[in-house]
């Protein structure tokens, strides 16, 4: 061992000194072996780490399932009220078409009959072939719907039959 003697400052100018034996360079150092039942202690807590890793593992990937089956069943749910909601607004708009249609048949037959009693040259030069003009025609008459069949969620198109009433 070498006596060292240091002397050092601190903050604010406060010197203080430190000596006492302190290995060097030249300090052979004793290098001895644990006792046999430390080692065997580390081997156990190297075991019981390597248990708890697993552990934990497992209970990561079962919170993990288990935030999953949440979610999912919370977006079911959530699929579920949107498409009640969709197919109560397809059913209201099946409902305003067919009101729709009534209106223009009604309207259509004073449109025909007004047209039939202007004074149109159309209407002189071709009276038997003549067709009134209508103010409504159908190109489209379907509305998306929602069905489930298991657990899959379908978009479907409904035709609407404006002349079943």
């Amino acid at each position: 061992m070498v006596l060292d003697f240091n002397i050092k400052v601190r903050p604010h100018g406060y010197v203080y000194s430190d000596f006492g034996f302190y290995p060097s360079k030249y300090t052979e150092i004793e290098v001895t072996s644990p006792p046999q039942d430390t080692i065997a202690k580390l081997e156990a807590d190297i075991a019981d780490l390597e248990i708890m890793t697993n552990q934990l593992a497992q209970a990561k990937q079962q919170n993990q399932q288990q935030t999953l089956e949440s979610k999912i069943e919370f977006g079911v749910q959530e699929l579920e009220q949107i498409a009640e909601r969709i197919n109560y607004l397809a059913a209201q708009l099946e409902t305003e078409m067919h009101n729709f249609k009534s209106v223009a048949v009604e309207v259509n037959k004073n449109y025909h009959q007004q047209q039939l009693n202007s004074n149109n040259p159309q209407n002189n030069l071709k009276p038997n072939r003549w067709i009134p003009l209508n103010i409504w025609d159908i190109h489209f008459s379907s509305i998306p719907t929602i069905i489930k069949r298991g657990t899959k969620f379908i978009i479907v198109e409904k035709i609407v039959n404006l002349f079943k009433y």
